[in-house]
Order: C-alpha cells, then sequence, then structure tokens
C-alpha cells in the first residue's frame, strides 16, 4: 500500500512495494531533472527495511543550488508533483505528489546535494539499515508516536525527533 490520507498518522508493515515505487518515481524525476539532479535518494521510514511506516515515500533530490528549480516546476505538475504552499523548513523545497483519491504518496525534498541535510538523510537510512537493533527502536518510537498523535503529523514527528537526531549523531561518531 502507498498513500495515506493527509494529517493522518498509521503505520503499514514494511513492503517491498515502497522500494518498487520509490524507484519508478526515482527513475521518471531523473528523466525530467536530467543532470540538474546530481543523485535522487529514497529515503525515510519507508526505505528502511522491514519496519513499519507510513505509506509514503519520501525522495531526496540533491541539486547544486536551487537557482534554477523554477525550471522544472511545469514538467513536475505535468505528472502531478506539486510545490508545497508551506515551506517551513530551511535548506529544503519540499514537493508531494498525491493520487486520485487525495491520498499523500510521496513527498519530495529538494536539497543541497553534499550539505548536511543530505548528509543526514543518507546517513540515517544506512545506519538503521546496517544496525536492525536501532531500526527496530525506531519503529517502537514511532509506533508509540503514532498511537500518541493519530491525526498530528507535526507532534508524530517532533515525537520522533530525538530519537532521529541522537541516531544522526551516534552515526556520525562512527565514521568519524
Amino acid at each position: 500500500m502507498v498513500g495515506l490520507r493527509k494529517g493522518n498518522v498509521e503505520l503499514c508493515e514494511y513492503s517491498d512495494e515502497w522500494v518498487t515505487e520509490a524507484n519508478t518515481i526515482i527513475h521518471t524525476l531523473k528523466e525530467i531533472l536530467g543532470d540538474y539532479a546530481i543523485d535522487i535518494q529514497h529515503i525515510g521510514s519507508t526505505s528502511i527495511f522491514n519496519i513499519k511506516a507510513k505509506p509514503i515515500i519520501d525522495i531526496a533530490i540533491g541539486v547544486d543550488s536551487f537557482s534554477d528549480l523554477d525550471n522544472y516546476i511545469e514538467s513536475l505538475m505535468r505528472i502531478g508533483i506539486y510545490k508545497s504552499s508551506g515551506q517551513p523548513f530551511e535548506g529544503i523545497i519540499l514537493f508531494s505528489k498525491d493520487d486520485n483519491n487525495d491520498n499523500r504518496c510521496f513527498n519530495i525534498q529538494v536539497v543541497v546535494y553534499g550539505e548536511d541535510k543530505w548528509n543526514k538523510h543518507i546517513l540515517f537510512r544506512d545506519y538503521l539499515n546496517a544496525n536492525f537493533d536501532k531500526a527496530r527502536e525506531y519503529e517502537k518510537i514511532k509506533v508509540e508516536a503514532a498511537e500518541l498523535f493519530p491525526n498530528d503529523v507535526l507532534s508524530y514527528s517532533t515525537y520522533k525527533s530525538v530519537f532521529v537526531n541522537t541516531i544522526i549523531q551516534e552515526a556520525m561518531n562512527k565514521i568519524m
């Protein structure tokens, strides 16, 4: 299953479909963005094997700068990818793709390749995929957060943030 009603927090068992859908959208994005995209990666909880996640696929697009992004907006809109009206995070430009039933299917973040935001996304995913016990801890926190905040995505994310930051710091310490 891919897609979840906006604003809801519902976790699903891990699905290989998430990887397939991520690869499909990555291929499409590469066709549209060409060399503008230095790299495109599947990130977030659906990229961590065998843990529960909200069935919304997160994608990171790494670019040199945001300066040429407007040249691609129209092409992205043609395939149903829209720039979010709110841009709450510095250094990230958010896009999303919904299905015909108004379910959110993809969150897409454009970030500067090699900078902090990009590196942390990749490090978090790779570290949890290499450390199953840590991935299970993360899943436990996600389940708690989903039970506490079934209709509040912001509170759900905030609840997980201490663990996420701890894992990123732990991973950084291991590679230094």
